[in-house]
């Protein structure tokens, strides 16, 4: 027993040397790629951001892009819904670069062109055939729901006209744009389904984005929509406890569910681009309710749940570590950036790169383990920023107003 005690105290002391050494090893890993809140706020990060462009233009800013670029193990329609939201990030975090680096802009517009291309696939598509059992382009004038697929195909369409592409789409933008409108105010609450019966209010804010994107291109059509939309959604489908946005709508209108971490910093990414005032005050709910700082106030994430309370998880909030949702603590980075609040994007930075681990190969950079669309949000995130009309004309065409 002695002997084995002494063999087991060796081997003890054998472990905690190979962790002191592997931690050791990780910190300076870590600490050599953690990016400074400050130099993303004042946009001077971009040694490491034009690097992880340069990746998602290279995996993601492609026609042939689609679900066969997803992993094997996620089984359909998820392929095609990481398909969709991969495209549409991507796009985002380009555009939203392009306003910031106007050198980009160019290179940026050819590959939302190519992501246009990859995201009317038929593949792609079938995301919507899969919950609806009909093609969402074929139906656009009769059909329902239907607003992951065509809300995000539309804001991708925005985004081209808006980075100067030329008017190779606008009709399509036009007819999608409509048919998302009159789906919206055909239903209770100017929420529309997601699948059937299904309601997701972050699906909707997305649509209202792409909305107010396309009045920036083809003058005031949906602002009094959209207004409604802010309106009925500060009256009706905020927690009472909290203050934070419901997660569901149900079929009459009526709020359904519980606040969760992944809308609100989703929504701290995109409400900015429609009312700023709404966007800081569930910012600020969302930091109130849902911010857990960990190790010594260096890390901070956003919780799925306030502390004490649960409910159901899924995809959408990513994977959850001592109640903190990964997808949730990506979108935050964008909030953070919005509100120029240095200390809190700090934090969450050094999170990101805990649990994502960066990588450098070449001219590229990426997070060891998040996927495609990890690596989307949260350059999306890091760049937030307004989207005007600058643009418009520089692709030969200028927009048609009727």
């Amino acid at each position: 027993m002695v002997k084995f005690i002494s063999f087991l105290i060796q081997r003890i002391k054998a472990l905690v040397i190979v962790l002191c050494v592997l931690g050791i090893g990780k910190y300076a890993w870590f600490d050599s790629y953690v990016l400074s809140a400050k130099s993303v706020i004042r946009n001077k990060a971009w040694h490491d951001l034009d690097r992880r462009r340069t990746y998602l233009l290279k995996r993601v800013a492609r026609a042939e892009f689609g679900t066969h670029d997803i992993p094997e193990i996620i089984e359909s329609p998820f392929r095609e819904e990481l398909a969709i939201s991969t495209l549409s990030m991507t796009t985002a975090a380009l555009t939203n670069i392009a306003f910031l680096k106007p050198e980009t802009r160019e290179e940026s517009l050819l590959a939302v062109k190519q992501m246009i291309l990859a995201m009317l696939k038929k593949d792609v598509r079938n995301f919507e055939v899969h919950w609806w059992g009909y093609d969402p382009l074929d139906h656009l004038e009769d059909g329902n729901g239907q607003i992951g697929y065509l809300g995000h195909l539309n804001f991708m369409l925005g985004a081209y006209r808006l980075l100067g592409g030329d008017s190779e789409y606008d009709a399509l933008h036009k007819k999608i744009s409509k048919a998302l409108s009159q789906r919206l105010t055909a239903e209770s609450g100017f929420h529309a389904p997601t699948m059937p019966g299904v309601t997701f209010t972050a699906d909707n804010t997305f649509v209202y984005v792409s909305l107010a994107h396309y009045d920036k291109i083809y003058g005031d059509t949906y602002s009094p929509l959209i207004r409604k939309w802010v309106t009925y959604t500060k009256n009706n489908l905020l927690d009472p406890e909290t203050g934070m946005v419901l997660y569901h709508v149900g079929t009459t209108g009526r709020p359904q569910g519980t606040p969760r971490g992944v809308l609100q910093a989703w929504n701290s990414v995109w409400l900015p681009h429609i009312d700023k005032a709404f966007a800081r005050a569930q910012y600020t709910v969302m930091k109130k309710y849902l911010e857990d700082a960990v190790l010594f106030n260096t890390f901070a994430g956003i919780r799925e749940y306030q502390t004490g309370k649960s409910g159901p998880t899924d995809g959408i909030a990513g994977p959850i570590i001592a109640g903190i949702s990964g997808s949730a603590t990506g979108f935050a980075l964008g909030g953070a950036r919005w509100h120029g609040e240095e200390e809190f994007l700090q934090k969450l930075l050094h999170t990101t790169e805990l649990i994502g681990s960066t990588i450098s190969w070449g001219n590229k950079r990426f997070y060891l383990t998040a996927p495609l669309v990890g690596e989307a949000i949260v350059l999306t995130s890091l760049t937030v920023t307004d989207w005007d009309n600058r643009y418009l004309l520089q692709g030969g065409n200028s927009p048609n107003r009727t």
